[in-house]
């Protein structure tokens, strides 16, 4: 689904008084993919580029070097964006400078709106992506009277009525509570039962753990890649890069080092409580 080779990409400093000063490299020869219907999470402390890489994506930022391709097309081919950028929507962290609606209907089917939809199908796509999002008793209501999770919901609502191939979220549970979290993760979990590819920037470690592989960044660098258990099972190394394991695995860690050995692919609370029962 995105598939990007060597990518570099720069960006100028300007002084003061707003003359250029320097030139800064965001993204340092980054090479990943992303495969129809998965579920990726791309983890790294603040200012390592994560949310770089989501803009050239969804081609909002262009590559200084190298390629990134969407669904087969090339995002500095400016003749594709509109298609790209239909197919790879893009959530942000804060729901509020992303909805625009007064009305949450309305909201949901400003994108189709926008895209030249026929009327009767803007309302199909509408009421069907309502119903995927949970969001059905709200449709007449002010998104402002919604939760921090039901207007989070109420994004990725509006950005799946333009029926995307791929979906990238950068940090959309970072303003949320547990519960709003929870929300969005299992809207996540709805959309991959639908084959489509998912792409989450979170700094939660337990977000991380339910996807299908995970892209740690440093610097403007991927510095770690593998499967949940392949970078959770490294715990000095994930602590090298300024994050923490998910607490089950470090209860975990903590056990073996009592001498209560246990399997260290435990990555959740319920595999870890299966685990010590088995005990």
């Amino acid at each position: 689904m995105i598939h990007a080779k060597s990518l570099i990409y720069d960006y100028e400093t300007f002084d003061s008084e707003g003359n250029a000063d320097g030139v800064v490299r965001a993204l340092d020869d980054i090479s990943v993919d992303i495969n129809r219907g998965s579920f990726v999470a791309i983890l790294g402390r603040n200012g390592s580029g994560k949310s770089t890489l989501a803009k050239q994506m969804n081609a909002l930022l262009l590559p200084t070097s190298g390629t990134v391709w969407v669904d087969g097309k090339d995002t500095r081919d400016e003749s594709e964006l509109w298609n790209i950028r239909q197919s790879a929507g893009m959530v942000f962290q804060n729901p509020d400078n992303q909805i625009v609606g007064t009305v949450v209907e309305e909201d949901v089917g400003f994108g189709p709106e926008n895209m030249g939809i026929p009327t009767e199908e803007i309302w199909v796509r509408v009421n069907k992506c309502l119903k995927r999002m949970g969001l059905e008793p709200f449709r007449y209501d002010s998104p402002n009277t919604l939760s921090g999770g039901q207007k989070q919901r109420l994004s990725i609502a509006g950005i799946l009525a333009m029926e995307p191939k791929c979906i990238i979220m950068d940090e959309p549970t970072a303003m949320l509570d547990p519960g709003g979290r929870r929300e969005v993760m299992k809207a996540i979990k709805d959309l991959l039962a639908e084959n489509l590819s998912v792409v989450l920037i979170t700094h939660y470690m337990e977000e991380a753990v339910e996807a299908d592989y995970i892209y740690v960044m440093d610097q403007g660098h991927v510095v770690m890649a593998g499967t949940p258990v392949e970078i959770f099972s490294d715990i000095d190394m994930i602590r090298r890069y300024g994050l923490e394991p998910p607490q089950v695995v470090q209860v975990v860690d903590l056990l073996n080092s009592k001498g209560i050995k246990l399997d260290r692919s435990i990555l959740t609370t319920e595999e870890l409580i299966k685990a010590l029962c088995q005990r």
